[in-house]
């Protein structure tokens, strides 16, 4: 007959927490009574943890964590990815109101995006 000892007998679990990453972006055509056109919005399982808008033009953390973790270069270095994203939106959302023949009103572009999943699980 075969011995299995103490040691062998122990299996161990390691849970692995998934988290929930999604970034909105969304921007507004000017309204007469509405300033704000831009805003970035990072969200960590529903709770926000980065913002950005055109009228303060700066990418700031939302959660302690954030900004514990992450330096004044990281931020400066999301404020510019941010503006450059803004531009962007400008040049697509004034594309789509010519393409569908919008003189007035208002349009309200939306993007929100989660990351891909992991091509595998990181204990494979």
């Amino acid at each position: 007959t075969s011995h299995i000892n103490q040691s062998e007998k122990l299996s161990w679990v390691l849970a692995v927490r998934e988290t929930s990453l999604m970034i909105q972006i969304t921007m507004i055509t000017p309204l007469k009574h509405f300033n704000l056109k831009f805003v970035i919005v990072g969200l960590v399982d529903d709770a926000q943890m980065m913002y950005y808008d055109s009228n303060t033009q700066k990418a700031v953390p939302k959660q302690d964590w954030m900004e514990k973790n992450n330096d004044e270069q990281y931020w400066e270095g999301n404020t510019r990815i941010f503006q450059r994203h803004q531009q962007a939106f400008k040049v697509n959302i004034e594309t789509v109101k010519q393409r569908f023949n919008q003189t007035g009103g208002f349009c309200v572009a939306r993007l929100m995006r989660h990351p891909p999943p992991p091509s595998s699980h990181p204990l494979d």
